[in-house]
């Protein structure tokens, strides 16, 4: 904050001032917007996310926290602080965890209210990995073969994000009806991609397949289901 003071001048003989008038306290925005040093992630677990950081010294009046998702660059809807303003004394904050679980980056950005409103670049964590509240769910599920009571799908799902999968193999239309093959294998060809095999399918039709995957707890956190539906199965009627 500076204060300013304009007086008025006569040139003599004599030179003559007046007192002048003057404004006090007056915020003058720095062209170099404040940021923060030593960001760390703090603490994290399956709720919640923790951020610390050092305040710069230069005026500004709050934060605002950024989380983009470093395979997609959209950002993630994330509430930190319980919903409130994250004030510019403040050195550490809690958020919620991300939906679904990414390797992120983390941009913590300083405010100064304007008119106009000025945001500084931000202080960055790169690739941070955040579980989130539930394992993604299963993607690109389509068939790959089906002959007699055999059939063998494929999927993506990132191999790092869960512990374990679900299925369930169901007369197409009749939820209640599981079948399970005697022997299903899953398979992971590389990080994202997978195949699941099933022989020995004990019916005669067309059957819809359900694949969730399960991160273990606790507690544990289970993916959304996605379903492959009329997969043609020609097994023991």
């Amino acid at each position: 904050k500076v204060n300013f003071n304009v007086r008025t001048h006569i040139i003599g003989p004599p030179a003559r001032t007046s007192y002048g008038v003057s404004l006090h306290d007056i915020l003058i925005p720095a062209s170099v917007r404040p940021e923060v040093t030593n960001l760390q992630l703090a603490a994290v677990d399956e709720d919640i996310f923790v951020l610390q950081w050092e305040r710069p010294e230069a005026c500004f009046d709050y934060y605002t926290i950024e989380v983009i998702d470093e395979s997609t660059y959209e950002r993630n809807a994330v509430m930190c602080n319980n919903g409130d303003v994250i004030n510019a004394y403040q050195t550490r904050v809690t958020c919620d965890q991300i939906n679904t679980c990414a390797n992120v980056t983390i941009r913590v950005k300083t405010h100064t209210r304007g008119p106009p409103e000025r945001p500084s670049t931000g202080a960055v964590l790169r690739h941070v990995f955040l579980q989130g509240k539930a394992p993604p769910e299963v993607t690109h599920l389509k068939l790959v073969a089906a002959e007699g009571d055999k059939f063998t799908v494929s999927f993506q799902a990132p191999y790092h994000c869960f512990d374990r999968y679900l299925w369930g193999a169901y007369i197409n239309g009749l939820a209640s009806s599981v079948l399970r093959g005697k022997n299903c294998k899953f398979q992971a060809l590389d990080y994202f991609h997978h195949t699941l095999t099933c022989t020995g399918i004990q019916t005669c039709g067309k059957v819809d397949l359900k694949i969730a995957i399960v991160r273990d707890g606790p507690p544990e956190r289970y993916s959304r289901i996605t379903t492959l539906q009329s997969i043609n199965i020609r097994g023991k009627c």
